[in-house]
């Protein structure tokens, strides 16, 4: 499995929360192979010596002939929601011993780290050898956190994601309004319904909030927050009751669901205006 980096985390991270930027993916992926490896924040590490030895990265177009869109159900060798590469990614001969191979990564052509991953087993690759990652031998998923929920990022903008970054096949664009809904039961596994409170009755309805950097910070430390109180409308005539969490939506009613957040189970009476106080809704992306 694959880990973003702390540049790929807040580029995905300012597109989809406050819009700052069109997220803009490399045409072309430079692989590169590591004897230790870096941090997440790009740092660190040591790659594999190009003096002498016949190293260099390895280049692979990003498309989606070579990162094929992530699969919605698991049949066959598919999984749902985890990308493979469709392409084998083999370097040039070791000419002179590379040493330990523990690790592999991800650049762009002006050099930043975008992903990276750890083998299953370390590798010696002495001269004569021809490095080789076979199809399908890399996996890349999608998770983000937010509040006490652990992976809240629909399917559905998981898959959105995925298919932007690995294979630039994604045509979804991220909505210019975000709506915050009120939930009692939450979507089982970010993938399903769930059940909102009834839109029209007692007052309620989604909070619609303009996806800016206005509203949403940038990607600082690691996380994101929003910069604006999100307030629903005053409980009319009878109790909200047993509000479990909320979600966000790309519609004022129904919609594609793209991230959700359980709290504690409360009740909002009659006259109370249900909030989230600025920078309460807290997350970040792996």
């Amino acid at each position: 499995m694959a880990g973003l980096t702390n540049f790929a985390e807040a580029i995905l991270h300012n597109y989809v929360f406050g819009r700052s930027a069109a997220a803009s993916f490399p045409n072309t992926w430079d692989f590169a192979l590591f004897t230790s490896m870096p941090n997440e924040d790009g740092t660190g590490g040591e790659e594999v010596s190009t003096s002498g030895t016949g190293y260099a990265r390895k280049s692979v177009s990003n498309n989606t002939t070579n990162f094929p869109l992530t699969p919605t159900t698991t049949a066959g060798d598919d999984v749902k929601g985890v990308k493979v590469q469709a392409v084998a990614i083999q370097f040039a001969a070791v000419t002179a011993n590379w040493g330990r191979v523990v690790g592999w990564g991800i650049y762009d052509a002006s050099g930043n780290l975008w992903a990276y991953g750890e083998l299953p087993e370390p590798r010696e690759y002495i001269t004569g050898d021809t490095p080789k990652f076979a199809a399908e031998a890399l996996t890349f998923t999608f998770e983000a956190q937010g509040g006490a929920a652990a992976s809240p990022l629909s399917f559905f903008l998981r898959k959105q994601l995925l298919d932007a970054l690995f294979g630039r096949g994604d045509t979804y664009v991220i909505p210019s309004t975000l709506y915050f809904a009120l939930m009692t039961a939450m979507p089982a596994g970010v993938d399903a319904a769930g059940t909102e409170l009834t839109i029209g009755s007692n007052g309620y309805a989604r909070v619609p909030v303009a996806n800016s950097t206005t509203n949403f910070g940038s990607y600082t430390d690691g996380e994101g927050k929003n910069l604006t109180q999100i307030t629903w409308p005053t409980v009319a005539t009878a109790a909200w009751a047993d509000v479990l969490g909320m979600a966000i939506y790309d519609a004022a009613t129904s919609g594609q669901l793209l991230f959700e957040i359980p709290f504690s189970t409360r009740t909002y009476a009659v006259g109370e205006v249900p909030r989230i106080p600025v920078a309460d809704f807290v997350h970040f992306l792996d």
